[in-house]
């Protein structure tokens, strides 16, 4: 098959920024999508991002820490850039392919643009489609269950980050309701797509032993749960500082989690596994 170099043209390109939600949208056609994988997704081959940037701005996200400019850093979630630039997709063939290490590939955006139902049709064209894991928090996902369907390995990541709504509206407000995440989750079992249920990274648990059972009610194949990542200095993975003080001020400390994180291994023995982030 030949290089796909990018997945709109030139004369497809907005003359001007938009603004989708609170977003101020602009496009780079030769932005490249894929990546090697490396650190915790070391595993897989390549890691593919449709969007830089993430409309749903989640307060502790990663992400921002590889942003080299300072005012976007700052303005994390209100700026996405749309990427065109696939690349040679022969070196995806067969591979094993992470969507969504540094951005939601179902972000609000993706409802118009389409830009991972793009990529997904065009991987399904290659002769060998690669192995494919999605991570999300957006029940949009479903719409290209016709798509994931075709692909022989594939898996859908759910982060389902707590049991309290008010502490999902203080640090993801954006994001969708977790009763919204969970009925994709059941319906994308129900559609006989493997899922994993992500929490990660697990904000404070109101009532853990309740929680792992609606957790396992999901009837996921896959469990994971990990803290925040540390600062560890400029384009590298952290958590900012004053979401942890945020955090410890509300008393939810490494060892609360450490407690938390017993109970739901105990309760939900596929949690005790800890491969949500394998290749499928």
């Amino acid at each position: 098959m030949a290089l796909q170099l990018a997945l709109f043209d030139q004369s497809e390109l907005a003359p001007s920024l938009r603004v989708v939600g609170r977003a101020e949208v602009s496009r780079k056609s030769d932005a490249p999508m894929v990546r090697p994988a490396s650190g915790f997704l070391k595993a897989f081959d390549f890691a593919l991002n449709p969007y830089h940037g993430c409309a749903f701005g989640c307060t502790y996200c990663y992400a921002k820490h590889f942003v080299a400019e300072d005012e976007k850093k700052i303005g994390w979630g209100t700026w996405v850039s749309v990427k065109g630039a696939l690349g040679p997709l022969e070196k995806l063939s067969g591979a094993t392919v992470y969507i969504g290490s540094a951005t939601d590939p179902y972000q609000p955006l993706e409802a118009t643009e389409q830009i991972t139902r793009r990529v997904l049709e065009t991987l399904l064209q290659l002769r060998t489609p690669p192995r494919v894991v999605i991570q999300t928090r957006s029940p949009l996902v479903l719409r290209d269950a016709d798509l994931l369907s075709r692909f022989p390995f594939r898996r859908v990541n759910l982060s389902i980050t707590t049991d309290s709504e008010s502490v999902r509206r203080e640090f993801e407000s954006s994001c969708p309701s977790i009763f919204r995440r969970m009925e994709a989750a059941e319906r994308l079992v129900e559609l006989g797509i493997p899922v994993g249920i992500c929490v990660a990274p697990m904000l404070p648990i109101q009532e853990p032993v309740r929680f792992a059972s609606t957790l396992r009610g999901l009837r996921a194949q896959r469990y994971g749960l990990s803290w925040f990542h540390r600062d560890r200095g400029t384009f590298a993975a952290g958590t900012d500082r004053e979401v942890m003080e945020r955090l410890r001020e509300i008393g939810w400390t490494e060892l609360e989690f450490q407690r938390a994180s017993r109970i739901l291994r105990v309760e939900l023995p596929l949690m005790a596994k800890g491969n949500v982030f394998d290749p499928e």
